[in-house]
């Protein structure tokens, strides 16, 4: 596994993963169900087995991937297709053609994958910041959906107690949500952002950017060809 990967895992799953562990334990409690008590792993002067530190951190990246999907679907989705209907990819795809009208772009939202996987191959420096930008994105956003989860633990337990400070709590949750769901967007914005003008030095339509080293190797060997002719 390369470094960049490794950190790529850490921001976008593991991370969050703990979040989620915590997000559904609470859960667990709440619902009056059995669940791990922190505090008993937290006590001065007991360190945590190495064996239940791996366990933890295994579980935390599991836990991140199964539920990044749900919250990409179920969650990020639903919440901006009502604040934005189009999509991150037709949104930033309009503004880019507005900004550079005379270049005349035909690409289309689904052109998105595609060019991706042709930065990757092209151009290093530009796929890394790419991924970057979806990093971080995926990190906010699964950290917004588990900040929901908790959300709703607390709601759930204001309703069995009816203390106050835990519907505050649950309000807090909320707005912090909702903040960083709004960052996560931002960050998908930007990530397609530079799919679509990274791809630009390459054409304006996904045919040109596919066609590109083929042209320019024919337009090498035919310099060479005319070089040689001029020699002789």
């Amino acid at each position: 596994m390369s470094i960049t990967l490794g950190f790529y895992d850490f921001f976008s799953y593991l991370l969050p993963g703990f979040g989620y562990l915590y997000a559904i334990n609470d859960l667990l409690r709440v619902l009056g169900l059995k669940y791990v008590n922190l505090a008993n792993f937290m006590q001065a002067g007991q360190e945590p087995a190495f064996g239940l530190v791996a366990l933890a951190l295994f579980a935390a990246y599991i836990v991140g991937h199964i539920f990044d999907p749900l919250s990409l679907k179920f969650f990020f989705h639903f919440i901006f297709r009502i604040r934005n209907p189009l999509g991150a990819t037709t949104i930033t795809l309009n503004t880019i053609k507005e900004r550079y009208p005379k270049l005349g772009i035909k690409f289309v939202p689904k052109d998105w994958e595609t060019l991706l996987i042709i930065l990757r191959q092209r151009s290093y420096e530009t796929a890394q910041s790419i991924d970057r930008f979806q990093a971080d994105s995926i990190m906010l956003r699964n950290i917004a959906f588990g900040l929901l989860l908790m959300t709703v633990a607390n709601v759930i337990a204001f309703f069995m107690t009816m203390t106050a400070s835990l519907l505050l709590i649950a309000l807090a949750e909320l707005f912090a949500c909702w903040m960083l769901a709004s960052e996560s967007f931002k960050f998908r914005v930007w990530f397609f952002t530079q799919i679509f003008e990274g791809s630009l030095i390459y054409g304006t339509s996904i045919e040109d950017v596919i066609s590109y080293e083929k042209n320019r190797d024919s337009k090498s060997k035919g310099q060479k060809q005319t070089s040689t002719k001029i020699k002789l």
